[in-house]
């Protein structure tokens, strides 16, 4: 692998922003985002249900295809079956998560990250302040 300022392994969601806010705080350097799998965003790995103001710190929910519906009323029910019931106070958003993990590292690329995707970091070694993954055999890095 050529020699890169920022090397980012993984792009779900933490992975892509903070890529792009690596090249957005400085766009001098050149910013690497590897994804093992074929495509960002598939396989979903995990949920879909995320919280309106934590999400909107980095993404418009509004209007987006890679949301699947809002969640506006929320009831947790105990094992003793008490409810707590939360309405009406723009709890989060349901996501498409293969469209939205995508649209996140698109974002990224948009700012010049490169994204490359098929390709694993499956450790890392250290000589002083430099530091190189470690790619498995047939690796296209």
């Amino acid at each position: 692998m050529p020699d890169v300022d920022v090397l980012v392994v993984g792009a779900g969601p933490a992975g892509s922003v903070a890529a792009w806010h690596a090249k957005q705080a400085a766009p001098e350097l050149d910013v690497v985002l590897l994804e093992r799998d074929r495509a960002v965003g598939a396989p979903v790995r995990c949920a879909e249900g995320v919280g309106d103001a934590g999400l909107r710190e980095f993404a418009n929910p509004d209007g987006a295809d890679w949301t699947s519906r809002r969640i506006s009323s929320v009831i947790f029910q105990a094992p003793d079956d008490t409810e707590v019931v939360l309405a009406d106070c723009g709890l989060g958003w349901i996501l498409d998560r293969t469209r939205f993990d995508a649209h996140l590292a698109a974002q990224a690329a948009a700012t010049g990250v490169e994204v490359l995707v098929g390709a694993e970091a499956t450790s890392m070694t250290r000589n002083g302040d430099v530091v190189r993954p470690i790619c498995p055999p047939g690796n296209r890095l």
